[in-house]
């Protein structure tokens, strides 16, 4: 009865150490792979128009102001004009009003 106990305990070890390296193979793998999105810098200008037009959809309460897709139908601007005004909104609020 030892005897195989023995082999079961071997065969175990054996498995965590086949694991072990599995697992640090996946990691190196998912190290190489890493994509990492980086922030583009662009200017986008916001005229007072842009503005008037996505403080139209704000206030009418028709669509969440983060669904970009129904704000861009509501407004006509692009997504990146509505990231711009929402990421510079009390400035652009406090210059336009």
């Amino acid at each position: 009865m030892e005897p195989q106990y023995f082999e079961e305990r071997e065969k175990k070890s054996d498995l965590s150490i086949v694991d072990t390296m599995i697992a640090n193979a996946k990691e190196e793998e998912a190290k190489k792979n890493l994509k990492v999105k980086l922030p583009i810098i662009v200017d986008i200008s916001v005229s007072q128009e842009d503005f008037d037009k996505y403080e139209e959809c704000r206030l009418s309460c028709v669509t969440n102001m983060l669904g970009f897709t129904n704000v861009e139908m509501c407004t006509g601007l692009s997504r990146n004009k509505i990231k711009a005004i929402i990421k510079n909104y009390t400035e652009l609020a406090k210059e336009f009003k």
